[in-house]
């Protein structure tokens, strides 16, 4: 039984085949050269705009999630980590993804993230849990351009290092045919948020003194 053709292969095959054809009808020349031109430019259109549109968006929303599950052991305490990571307003400075984020300290957030098109997407989420020193999680709120969830987990490995257990999800609402084209030929979320995190992580502990503890929000109740 054959196995069923993956939305990127159903996008590639015919974009390669339209191509081919373009090319070939350059080289031929002559009526029946631009005859198999136009044949190869509807070929493409059709594979971009009708059905197979569908399928490059599919394919690029794909290659735009997030899936991320990470451990890593920062030389801090865990009361140092806690502080630093219950403020998701320090986020940003240390993911590269990230422009921004507003905590209100009331356990709600407004997160802002520029994608490699240039655009702007923006969402506010929730904490969905709080145990200090333990663990934090949060979520992106109904109906938001971008579903999300994250959560912090933090176990003492001794009195100046602490085990960070990262998860962390992604999705946008919605896909555009440039942001499908743009994720499909570069690299992927997954691989550039992969990075900003063990960056970061590396980065973390030399930076903590950076952050005034005045800065952080109060402890959620």
């Amino acid at each position: 039984m054959n196995e069923p053709q993956s939305d990127t292969t159903n996008v590639i095959v015919p974009a390669l085949a339209a191509l081919a054809l373009v090319l070939y009808g350059r080289r031929r020349g002559g009526a029946s050269g631009a005859v198999l031109q136009a044949g190869g430019v509807a070929l493409a259109v059709g594979t971009l705009v009708g059905p197979g549109g569908s399928l490059l968006r599919r394919a690029g929303a794909r290659r735009r999630r997030v899936d991320i599950a990470r451990t890593f052991t920062i030389p801090r305490s865990v009361a140092e980590v806690f502080d630093f990571v219950r403020d998701f307003q320090n986020f940003p400075r240390l993911v590269k993804t990230l422009e921004s984020v507003t905590d209100s300290q009331d356990g709600r957030s407004h997160w802002v993230v520029r994608s490699p098109t240039g655009a702007r997407l923006e969402w506010d989420a929730a904490v969905t849990k709080y145990v200090p020193n333990q663990v934090i999680a949060w979520r992106s709120l109904p109906g938001a351009a971008v579903t999300s969830e994250g959560v912090v987990r933090l176990a003492s490995r001794g009195a100046n290092e602490t085990q960070v257990e990262l998860c962390v999800t992604y999705e946008p609402a919605e896909t555009q045919l440039r942001d499908a084209v743009r994720a499909l030929t570069g690299r992927s979320n997954t691989d550039l948020l992969s990075d900003d995190i063990a960056q970061a992580m590396v980065e973390l502990p030399g930076r903590m003194s950076e952050f005034n503890p005045l800065e952080l929000g109060s402890v959620r109740g």
